[in-house]
């Protein structure tokens, strides 16, 4: 352990490449997307690695120390050799990889079982796990996993490679039951559906670690809609068996909606006012340096899943869901 404590690693060099360009710690971890003390660290175990100090830690702006500009010096081509190695490895020999996929809840719930099957024809090992995004995205900063495939792109960092995957519409759903109710509340304008809404249970997400629970409010904000009453689940068939049970309403996207399909035919489905839409888009993410080319690898077999296999599910469900889909 105290061997691995001493190590240089990519990521540390990373940041003091950010640092030395800046100057500023806070301006650094602001470009990166780290905190200010994630960076102070980084740079602290850079140069314990190293037994030298780095930067004048004194001075403001920060000034490099000799030991600093050398290694300021050797960095262009220390990446550009990492590059082109990133290049060998996308280009072939992926069998030998190994692979530790992170994938959101909806991607778990929907087209993982053919993804991880399709995954383990390309790769060594795999060790698949899900979860919400902000919990799988930790894990990837950490390094504990190679790629993740959620709604958080993770932007503002040249550090990851991104590819985007599907987008799909949030949908107004509401209890209906009956089949007079239903056309009772197709037949409705929009002040009028608006204010029936304000009658009923909203159902949501639960919100500690869902990006869906953040969605959601901001859509009800841009909507001008405070529910009268709500409750708070954590899957999405409880969501969507709840919107039901309880005659309430939600505004979920489409694949969400699947996954509580056995509920569909008491529900009403409804694409949101003009103006007040919104949508998800699910991205593969990936270090650049520490995995090349895995968010392509990954992210081309769920692509080809969604088109095959999800889109004509959704179709089955509910036509509407299939028009409210769209692979990249």
């Amino acid at each position: 352990m105290a061997e691995k404590e001493t190590e240089m690693n990519w990521g540390d060099l990373r940041v003091f490449r950010e640092v030395a360009r800046k100057r500023v710690l806070r301006d650094a971890a602001r470009s990166l997307g780290l905190t200010g003390p994630a960076v102070s660290q980084a740079i602290a175990r850079l140069e314990k690695s190293l037994g030298t100090k780095l930067f004048f830690h004194d001075e403001r702006p920060l000034r490099l120390t000799p030991a600093g500009r050398q290694l300021e010096k050797g960095l262009p081509g220390l990446f550009d050799m990492a590059d082109a190695l990133r290049a060998r490895v996308a280009a072939g020999g992926r069998s030998e990889i190994s692979l530790r996929l992170g994938l959101s809840e909806t991607i778990a719930a929907t087209i993982s079982p053919w993804v991880v099957g399709d995954l383990t024809e390309e790769v060594r090992d795999l060790e698949c796990v899900s979860g919400l995004a902000k919990p799988l995205t930790e894990a990837l900063r950490a390094g504990d996993l190679n790629v993740v495939v959620s709604s958080d792109p993770m932007p503002g960092e040249d550090r990851w490679e991104r590819m985007p995957l599907y987008d799909e519409d949030f949908l107004l759903v509401i209890g209906a039951g009956a089949s007079d109710e239903a056309r009772r509340i197709l037949a409705m304008e929009n002040a009028e559906l608006r204010d029936d809404l304000l009658r009923r249970t909203f159902v949501g997400y639960e919100r500690t670690g869902s990006a869906l629970a953040v969605d959601m409010r901001r859509l009800l904000r841009n909507w001008e809609m405070t529910p009268a009453r709500s409750v708070t689940v954590t899957s999405s068939y409880q969501l969507i068996g709840l919107v039901v049970r309880l005659g309430g309403w939600s505004v979920v996207p489409a694949t969400n909606i699947w996954c509580g399909r056995q509920f569909v035919r008491d529900l009403v489905i409804l694409a949101l006012p003009e103006g007040r839409g919104a949508v998800r888009t699910m991205w593969a993410v990936a270090d650049r340096l520490v995995s090349p080319g895995l968010a392509a690898l990954v992210g081309e077999k769920v692509k080809d899943a969604f088109g095959k296999r999800m889109i004509p599910e959704l179709g089955c469900a509910s036509p509407v869901l299939a028009e409210h889909v769209r692979v990249r």
